[in-house]
C-alpha cells in the first residue's frame, strides 16, 4: 500500500516557495519562457500565500485594536496623539527599553515606566499604519496585477507570446510585499506585549490613586469639622486642576462624572456645615453686642459690620445649596464639564465667604461669656472696641 510522504512544515513550505519563485524569476529575466502550467502553479501559490498573510494581518490588527482600546480607557491617550517627541519610529524601533553599559539609570528607568503607555501606543500606531499601507498595496496593485497575469498566461495558450516583463515584475512585487508584511507581523507580538504591559501600568496607577484618595478621605473624616472641610476642599480643587490642565486638555466624561458625582457634593456639604456654624456665630455675636455694649453708636457700627458679613455668607450659602440640589438631581450620564466648573466656582466663593466670616469673628469671646460675670462681659466689650470698631 505504501506510506504517505510527510507534509512540510509551514516555514519549510514558505522557503521552498521562495526558492521556486526566485528560480522562475531568473528564467523570466534570462528571456526564457517557462512552461505555462508550472508558471501558473507558482503564481497561484504566491497569491494564496499573500492572502494568508493578509488574513493574519487582519487578525493582528483586530487584536492590537482591542488592546489599544483598553489602554485608552485607563489613560487620556489618543492613538493619533504625538505622544513621544521623537522621529517616527521605523520597523527597527520595535525593541526593548535598553540600558547603558554601567547598568540601568534609575531616573531614566522611572521616566520610561511613566511614559510606557504612551510609547506602547506609539508602537501600535506605527505598526497599524504599516499594515494599512501594505493592505492598500495588496488591494490596489497586487490583486489587479494577478488578474492581468492570469489573462496573459491563458491568452498565450492560443499562440500569443507571454508578457514576460509583466509577469517578472509581478513576481518581484509579490516577493517584496511578502517580505515587508512578514517583517511587520514579526513585531506584532512585541507590540501586543508592550500594550499589555501598558494596561498593567495604567491599572496600577489607578489602584494607587484610589488607595491614596481613600487614605486622604479617611484622614479628613477624622479631623475637626472646620479642618476636615478645608482639607477636603483643597484636595478636591487640586485634583480638578490636575486632571483638567496637566496635559492642557479638557476633562473627559468619565473624569468629570467621577469628580462631580462622587466628590463635589461631599466637599460642598462639609463646607456648608462650616458656613452654617459661622452664620449662627455671627448671629449670636450680634445679639451679644446689642445686649452687652451700652453705647448706641458703637452698637450700630458693630452690628452693621457683622450684618454685612452675615448677609454675604447667607447669599453664598443659598447659591451653593441650590447648586447642590442640581448636582444631586443630575443623572450620572448627563454630567458634563460645565457641572465641574460650576462646582469649582461655587466652592471657591464659599471658601472666600467662610474666610471673611472667620476674619470678622477672630478672637471673639462670645462662645465663652454666657452671662456669667462682669469679667466675661468686659472681655467681650474690649473685643468689640478693639476689633469691630476699628475696622
Amino acid at each position: 500500500t505504501g506510506t504517505m510522504a510527510p507534509s512540510l512544515p509551514d516555514s519549510d513550505r514558505v522557503d521552498n516557495l521562495e526558492r521556486l519563485t526566485r528560480s522562475m524569476l531568473g528564467e523570466l529575466k534570462a528571456g526564457r519562457s517557462p512552461p505555462r502550467e508550472a508558471l501558473l502553479v507558482i503564481l497561484d501559490k504566491n497569491q494564496a500565500g499573500c492572502e494568508t498573510l493578509a488574513d493574519e494581518a487582519d487578525g493582528q490588527t483586530s487584536r492590537i485594536g482591542q488592546l489599544v482600546e483598553l489602554v485608552c480607557q485607563h489613560e487620556e491617550i489618543s492613538l493619533t496623539d504625538n505622544v513621544v517627541p521623537s522621529a517616527r519610529p521605523s520597523l527597527g524601533n520595535f525593541i526593548g527599553w535598553g540600558h547603558s553599559e554601567s547598568g540601568y539609570n534609575m531616573d531614566v528607568a522611572l521616566e520610561v515606566i511613566d511614559e510606557q503607555p504612551k510609547r506602547a501606543m506609539q508602537r501600535a500606531r506605527t505598526l497599524l499604519k504599516d499594515l494599512e499601507v501594505l493592505q492598500e498595496q495588496l488591494d490596489e496593485k497586487l490583486r489587479p496585477e494577478w488578474l492581468k497575469v492570469h489573462d496573459s498566461l491563458y491568452n498565450s495558450k492560443a499562440g500569443e507570446p507571454m508578457q514576460v516583463v509583466g509577469i517578472a515584475r509581478n513576481m518581484e512585487d509579490v516577493l517584496r510585499w511578502r517580505h515587508q508584511i512578514s517583517a511587520v507581523l514579526s513585531w506584532a507580538g512585541s507590540v501586543c506585549h508592550h500594550l499589555r504591559d501598558a494596561i498593567e501600568v495604567c491599572q496600577a496607577r489607578r489602584a494607587d490613586r484610589e488607595k491614596w484618595r481613600s487614605l486622604t478621605w479617611t484622614l479628613i473624616s477624622g479631623a475637626d469639622v472646620h479642618i476636615s472641610a478645608r482639607m477636603a476642599a483643597v484636595a478636591w480643587l487640586r485634583r480638578v486642576q490636575a486632571e483638567s490642565y496637566a496635559d492642557r486638555r479638557p476633562l473627559d466624561d468619565a473624569a468629570t462624572e467621577n469628580l462631580v458625582s462622587t466628590f463635589a457634593n461631599e466637599v460642598l456639604a462639609r463646607n456648608l456645615i462650616v458656613a452654617d456654624d459661622l452664620q449662627q456665630r455671627l448671629k449670636k455675636c450680634a445679639g451679644a453686642v446689642m445686649r452687652l455694649v451700652p453705647e448706641r453708636g458703637a452698637v450700630h457700627t458693630a452690628v452693621q459690620k457683622l450684618s454685612d458679613v452675615k448677609i454675604e455668607i447667607d447669599t453664598v450659602v443659598h447659591d451653593t445649596t441650590e447648586l447642590r440640589v442640581r448636582l444631586v438631581g443630575v443623572r450620572a450620564k448627563d454630567v458634563s464639564a460645565t457641572f465641574t466648573e460650576d462646582a469649582e466656582a461655587a466652592l471657591r466663593e464659599l471658601l472666600s465667604a467662610i474666610d471673611r466670616s472667620k476674619a470678622a469673628l477672630v478672637g471673639c469671646p462670645v462662645d465663652s461669656h454666657a452671662d456669667s460675670g462682669n469679667e466675661e462681659e468686659n472681655s467681650f466689650r474690649r473685643w468689640v472696641r478693639d476689633v469691630l470698631l476699628v475696622r
